[in-house]
Parts: structure tokens; sequence; C-alpha cells
């Protein structure tokens, strides 16, 4: 089981998908045209850059393991649930 988790997060930090990274936690932001939603909300996320604000749907990934934590930095500055 420790492998298959393993490999699960080794595919998300070698996927190129728009992720977001905040305080250790992982969400993918939802793209119709190329994920499937499997339980997005939308979020208002600023991004390190605080000119970059800007409202995404997010699937929550789960937090990131400390031993892969490295390849997920955090991204953001704030993170708000807005609704589903």
């Amino acid at each position: 089981m420790k492998d298959e988790v393993g490999q699960y997060w080794i595919s998300l930090a070698d996927d190129p998908v728009q992720r977001v990274v905040h305080d250790g936690y992982l969400y993918i932001v939802f793209d119709p045209k190329t994920t499937q939603d499997t339980g997005s909300a939308l979020h208002r996320v600023v991004w390190c850059d605080p000119e970059r604000t800007a409202e995404h749907r997010l699937i929550p990934q789960g937090a990131v393991p400390d031993w892969i934590r490295d390849r997920f930095p955090d991204n953001t500055l704030s993170l708000q649930y807005l609704n589903k």
C-alpha cells in the first residue's frame, strides 16, 4: 500500500497540471478539458505574487507527505473557500 501511495505522490509531482499548495495541502485546479470533476469547490486564490488573485475550482488531494514536501512548495498567500 505504501508503494502505491508513494507512486501516487510521485506521479502528482511529475504532472504539469496547475496546482495550488497552501499550508502543505495540495489542490489541483479543475480544468474541464483535462480533468474529471471529483468534488471541486470554488476558492479565491491569492498566489505568492499578490497581484495575481483569481477564483478557481479546486479538487483537494490531501496533505503533502513530508518525504516529498520539497517537490510541493507552498505557492499561495491565502486560500478562501467560496462555495460548491
